[in-house]
């Protein structure tokens, strides 16, 4: 039996990004889009904490490949160097 992801706790993730890369290659073109909040998600796989960001909190997958999260205002270049 497989079992479904099932949110257990949110809390709010005031100040922090998600980060995408929404470009198609070989151009990268690296965003980022407020976390609505974290959620302790648990799976077959197990626990973890997962940044919601609007799309996924309304049910839509994200855009653009995660590339992971950082606060307001850090910069984004060590996503663009791994990018490129």
């Amino acid at each position: 039996m497989v079992m479904a992801q099932r949110i257990t706790q949110i809390i709010p993730a005031s100040g922090w990004l998600a980060v995408y890369d929404v470009g198609s290659p070989p151009v990268q073109d690296v965003r980022t889009r407020p976390i609505v909040c974290w959620a302790l998600m648990e799976d077959q796989a197990g626990t973890r904490v997962v940044g919601m960001d609007a799309d996924m909190v309304a049910g839509q997958s994200p855009r653009g490949r995660f590339l992971g999260y950082v606060r307001e205002g850090e910069s984004l270049g060590r996503f663009k160097a791994e990018l490129a």
